[in-house]
């Protein structure tokens, strides 16, 4: 018996051990009739056609202006300082990497104050406060980054807001 496969169509036995279908494309899902049944054809069809259409931008094609957050992620992303480290902490730091290169990935480096990471800082805490420390550290990590190895004039450090408080100036 031949066995025919569709592009992008999956199978997936639920709890109960009955094949689910799906159409996946880049990481979006729906649900689909079982192939051979009524409906099957017309709905393969259909989202072949939507994805034609519309096809979702994938996020490594995004180009970054020199001098921007996401820019600096991505050279450093490349960089013998990111490579060399453990696998288990280059996957927790791409994650986050990620999560900054989307959403605050146009902005420039040097208009970023401290005020800005207090504000990306409790975004990001909303989720996850372990999150957040990483984000910060990247942050930090990628300021110093982006002046020695890509000889960026940049400002003081702005996660360091804290050493700069009244105070400590006491």
């Amino acid at each position: 018996m031949t066995k025919v496969r569709l592009k992008y169509l999956h199978c997936f036995p639920d709890r109960h051990g009955k094949a689910r279908y799906y159409f996946r494309y880049r990481g979006q899902r729906w649900p689909i009739p079982a192939p051979g049944t009524q409906g099957f054809a017309s709905a393969y069809d259909g989202l072949l056609a939507h994805i034609k259409a519309n096809p979702f931008p994938k996020r490594d094609n995004v180009q970054f202006m020199p001098g921007s957050l996401g820019w600096a992620i991505g050279k450093f992303l490349a960089s013998p300082l990111y490579n060399e480290r453990a696998e288990t902490t280059k996957r927790n730091y791409h994650r986050v990497l990620d999560q900054l290169r989307e959403s605050y990935g146009a902005g420039l480096l040097a208009d970023l104050k401290p005020r800005h990471v207090r504000t990306i800082r409790n975004e990001i805490g909303k989720t996850s406060t372990t999150t957040a420390d990483i984000a910060m550290s990247l942050i930090s990590a990628l300021w110093e980054f982006s002046v020695e190895q890509l000889g960026l004039e940049l400002d003081a450090d702005p996660t360091h807001w804290r050493s700069a408080s009244p105070r400590s100036q006491t």
